[in-house]
Formats: C-alpha cells, sequence, structure tokens
C-alpha cells in the first residue's frame, strides 16, 4: 500500500502491507523509495513500512550547525520529524530506524543522536567529514542496538579527503561502544547509490 502526507511543509510517502503487522519503520530522505519497497519485497523482508520525506534544502536542512558550506538548519529539521512521528506512525512498532546516503547519511546519524526513539540507523557514504560530527558523535551514549556504514573504495574527495579512511576511524571509534556493521563497495560516491541503500536495509532489517 502507498499513501501520501504533506505535514510541516514536509512530503511524505509511506510504503506497507498489512499495517497491523509492521515491525520494523524506516525513515528515509529523498530516496527512490519504490525500488527499495520492492527490492525488499522480492527478497523476502516483511512486515515494514518505509517512509521517505522530502521537499527540504539537501545542503542546509541536512546538516547540524552552520559551516563554510552550508546553514546548519539540521535542527529546524530534526523538530519537524519528531512533531510529525506520531500522526504518521504508531510507537508500537518494535524498531524505529534512520536511514540515508551522502549528507542525509550524515543526518539520519544526526537525527537518532537527538531522539531515543530511534534504535538503529543506516548511513551510507554519510558525509562524516563535516566539521566537528564525529568528534559530537563520539560523545553520546545512545540507545542504538545496530549502526550500519557503508562506503565507496574510490570514494576521495580533493575537498574533504579519503572518506574509506574517515568513514573506518567513526567505525574504529565507536565499534567498542555500539553494534556496528561496516561495508566496503566498489565504485565512488555516485556508483550504485540505490542498491547500497538496500543492503544497509536488508542487514539491518534482517539483525533484530
Amino acid at each position: 500500500m502507498k499513501d501520501k502526507f504533506n505535514i510541516n511543509n514536509l512530503n511524505i510517502v509511506r510504503y506497507y502491507d498489512n499495517i497491523a503487522n509492521i515491525k520494523d519503520v524506516i525513515l528515509l530522505f529523498d530516496v527512490n523509495v519504490k525500488y527499495l519497497y520492492k527490492k525488499l519485497k522480492e527478497n523476502n523482508i516483511n512486515n515494514f513500512m518505509l517512509i521517505n520525506i522530502t521537499n527540504f534544502n539537501w545542503y542546509d536542512d541536512l546538516t547540524p550547525w552552520p559551516s563554510d558550506i552550508s546553514k546548519g538548519k539540521g535542527d529546524i529539521l530534526v523538530n519537524k520529524i519528531l512533531d510529525i512521528l506520531p500522526t504518521i506512525i504508531n510507537f508500537k512498532y518494535t524498531n524505529l530506524i534512520a536511514c540515508g546516503y551522502s549528507l542525509a547519511g550524515l543526518f539520519a546519524l544526526y537525527l537518532v543522536s537527538k531522539s531515543s526513539l530511534f534504535n538503529k540507523v543506516i548511513a551510507c557514504s554519510a558525509s562524516l567529514w563535516y566539521p566537528n560530527f564525529i568528534s559530537y558523535f563520539k560523545s553520546l551514549d545512545l540507545r542504538l542496538i545496530n549502526i550500519y556504514l557503508s562506503i565507496g573504495k574510490k570514494e576521495i574527495s580533493k575537498k574533504y579527503g579519503n572518506m574509506v579512511d574517515i568513514t573506518n576511524k567513526f567505525y574504529l571509534d565507536l565499534k567498542d561502544k555500539y553494534n556496528i556493521h561496516f561495508e566496503l563497495n566498489d565504485g565512488n560516491h555516485y556508483s550504485d547509490s540505490n542498491y547500497r541503500l538496500f543492503k544497509g536495509l536488508f542487514y539491518i532489517l534482517n539483525n533484530k
């Protein structure tokens, strides 16, 4: 089933089957949600709901604080999302998961840091180069059950550095504190982003 909402100036699309049987709710940010839903069903994943959120500014709204590349309005988007959640989901669901790619992967990590409602997060090719983010996240003590990280083997930027090394450092800094799965993918930042998100979802939804 598919339904749509517009709340707090955010466009929201939900994909699910029998709403009474849902065990996992995944928040996504401007992704090909139809592809992900189909791919998960083809791989015998059931009892989940995908919620795709759009109509935000990619650079300003997905970043946690101001920097030289953005206005850092992440807290505004976080508060909008937390405000609408009771309207679009039932909190009896077992797992509430945030999932994102690139800057949305950074935002997924930031979102779970701001609310104890979330217990899992998927951050694919996340923009962990963002100023002071790793030290911020390391300072927290969250209720996360699982963290899934992935990065492309060729993700090296002249401006932001070697993302493989940055993501590996993030993993090493946190692996003794949380249950983290870190996966290397072929290609660069723009290779197979939809499939990488599917891999993260498949892993997290199979590891309760």
